[in-house]
């Protein structure tokens, strides 16, 4: 199913608008390792790989991204970015991953040890796709 930038804003807006994680509460433990796969709309991409949170202070978090990704034509290419982001909602989080000189901002629900959303990539001609990932390892 195509994502569009919409459907994307209105997933943030949702998210953002619900029972936010103040400084003082405890949020959601998101820290370890997550097996992350995606996809990306236009051109047409495989993403899969891992995304390993390190770093969790309160709703706010940080990690790292390893990526190959996949094309039509099956060329193969290897990404690594760092991952900086937030627990919004005790079901919810907002991270972006700096792979390129965009961030790829991604909008999940958290459900147990998976998360589902979508991301998007603010170019000239915007990347969008959607992602899903499953704690590995705590």
């Amino acid at each position: 199913m195509k994502v569009t930038s919409f459907a994307l804003i209105a997933l943030v807006c949702i998210a953002a608008c619900d029972s936010g994680t103040s400084p003082n509460e405890s949020a959601t433990d998101v820290r370890g390792t997550w097996s992350y796969i995606a996809d990306q709309s236009t051109p047409p991409l495989d993403l899969q790989g891992s995304l390993s949170i390190t770093q969790q202070d309160g709703a706010n978090f940080s990690g790292r991204i390893e990526l190959q990704e996949k094309n039509a034509q099956g060329t193969i290419r290897n990404r690594v970015g760092v991952v900086s982001g937030r627990v919004i909602a005790a079901d919810a989080v907002d991270f972006d991953a700096f792979i390129d000189e965009e961030p790829r901002r991604h909008v999940a629900r958290i459900r147990a040890d998976s998360m589902t959303g979508s991301w998007a990539e603010s170019r000239q001609l915007p990347l969008t796709g959607k992602f899903s990932a499953r704690r590995t390892i705590r």
